[in-house]
């Protein structure tokens, strides 16, 4: 269950992504390093993002304006405690 999926390019960033799939990128990626280099040795591969950017118009131009939610959501091992994942 691995995918994505975004039919335009925007300036809203200077890949050319959306922001929010930029931003959800970047957690992913942050998410596989931790794992693998074992700053998190409790983390398991399935791990998923996402965010929602909320936007306004400013003149002509549609905008984000900011971030309003942030979910990670990952495999862990059954034994990890809810604070120490927290």
């Amino acid at each position: 269950d691995q995918g994505h999926m975004f039919g335009y390019a925007t300036d809203e960033t200077k890949e050319l992504f959306p922001l929010s799939h930029l931003l959800a990128l970047q957690l992913s990626q942050k998410l596989a390093e931790v794992r693998k280099n074992g700053t998190l040795k409790y983390l398991r591969p399935d791990g998923k993002t996402q965010i929602t950017v909320q936007y306004r118009q400013e003149g002509k131009n549609i905008v984000p304006f900011r971030v309003h939610n942030v979910l990670v959501s990952t495999q862990h091992d059954s034994d990890v405690k809810l604070e120490q994942i927290r």
